[in-house]
């Protein structure tokens, strides 16, 4: 493999699951923005413990039926696919209270400089305790997803490298650096999308 360079576009995928069975899947789109001289086996241990570490902001509002799997990666410039890593910290939520129904996520979405260019994650594995009685997300739910986006803004990054997140237009082949966070208050629904299809 050759090594990850400066401006390489790479897709990152946190996978999780809950009940042991359904994949729980956030998919990230970042731009290396260092030179890197570590092999992409080191690069990719930096790298989950930065998305670990950012997961561990929400990790106490989510639920003891999510389980933390694995998080891979893509060189999209180079085509090629990194070793996957798993979570180095996080093995299961930390709530032990109902969960959410399936497909109740809190979509955490980015702006970014480009007009109606915007990227986000749903965010799933809630429990009943994070939703007020009208149905919207707890304040203080709120406030965490809100610095789990902000720890996303600033950029996964490691001891050997840096990085910018943002939206990936895949038939022009081009990277949008996103440059605010837009803090969800009330839930959205998670449809089902054929496979390989969004992100």
């Amino acid at each position: 493999m050759a090594p990850i360079a400066p401006l390489d576009i790479l897709r990152v995928t946190a996978r999780m699951q809950v009940f042991g069975s359904e994949d729980l899947v956030n998919t990230f789109h970042i731009r290396v923005d260092t030179n890197t001289t570590v092999s992409d086996d080191a690069f990719m241990t930096e790298l989950a413990a930065s998305v670990d570490a950012a997961y561990q902001i929400l990790n106490v509002e989510i639920s003891t039926k999510v389980s933390y799997v694995d998080i891979d990666a893509q060189n999209i410039t180079q085509n090629e696919l990194l070793p996957g890593k798993p979570w180095p910290v996080l093995v299961n939520g930390a709530k032990a209270v109902t969960i959410l129904p399936p497909r109740v996520s809190a979509f955490a979405f980015f702006r970014t400089l480009r007009p109606k260019t915007r990227c986000g994650v749903y965010l799933g594995g809630f429990t009943e305790n994070a939703n007020t009685t009208d149905g919207l997300i707890l304040a203080a739910v709120a406030t965490i997803i809100s610095n789990f986006q902000n720890a996303v803004l600033v950029g996964f990054s490691g001891a050997n490298f840096t990085s910018t997140y943002g939206a990936y237009n895949k038939p022009v082949n081009r990277f949008t650096p996103v440059d605010q966070a837009v803090n969800p208050t009330s839930w959205a629904t998670q449809r089902r999308r054929k496979p390989g299809i969004g992100s």
